[in-house]
């Protein structure tokens, strides 16, 4: 789904077809950055993500990429906060900017770094569950969160020129998915193939959550 959503975002910021380059800020595993590649050939993605003990994590990618003879991929190590020597026309994150502490700043560094647009792609919650002590402390010791999540309100104050939010995960289809997905076998998927592709592209729709029942992500496309 990651793939689904980040593909609708570059196509809506290519509608004019000014994209050249792409920027994957934290790319993890890099899979779906990988996969729109193929898809878009004439478009150059350079996939990075901090450098740490645990990471990067996107060998998989780089073994795709090799095997199959991908030739518009690069890879990279990247501290945002750190001076840039090149910008790119889209800048993408998924899932990263609950991890930086000072989220202000994460999303100015974003800016950044791109000629044209920024997607994000982050975990949804409303202002309440922000303010639950509870949530967020287990969303941090769960998986080192420093925010339960992020609403339209928030985004728009974080970038600049939000031009287009949409849900994701939603409830009622690509949430139950990706529960699935985590304890379902290979050949559970592959029997159930069909059912599943069809919930994940019910999972791509252009409405915008206002409760954390509906809802678990939400992502912005801004031309700053």
């Amino acid at each position: 789904m990651r793939y689904l959503h980040l593909r609708a975002g570059l196509v809506e910021a290519n509608r004019d077809q000014s994209i050249e380059t792409v920027l994957a800020v934290g790319c993890g595993r890099g899979v779906a950055e990988t996969a729109l590649a193929i898809d878009f050939p004439h478009l150059h993605f350079h996939l990075t993500d901090v450098a740490s003990d645990r990471t990067p994590n996107y060998q998989m990618a780089q073994r795709m990429v090799t095997e199959w003879e991908v030739p518009n991929v690069t890879f990279g190590v990247m501290d945002i906060f750190a001076p840039a020597d090149r910008r790119y026309d889209l800048v993408t994150t998924i899932e990263v900017l609950e991890h930086l502490e000072d989220d202000d700043t994460a999303a100015k560094a974003l800016e950044g770094l791109a000629n044209r647009a920024v997607f994000t792609l982050v975990p949804f919650a409303d202002a309440a569950a922000n303010a639950d002590e509870n949530r967020l402390r287990r969303v941090w010791e769960n998986n080192e969160h420093f925010r339960v999540g992020y609403d339209e309100a928030r985004l728009r104050e974080l970038f600049h020129g939000v031009a287009t939010v949409r849900g994701t995960y939603w409830a009622d289809a690509g949430l139950g998915l990706r529960l699935y997905l985590q304890d379902a076998s290979v050949e559970e998927i592959r029997e159930r193939a069909a059912e599943l592709v069809r919930q994940a592209r019910e999972d791509v729709r252009s409405t915008i959550p206002t409760k954390v029942s509906q809802a678990a992500g939400i992502w912005s496309l801004s031309y700053p």
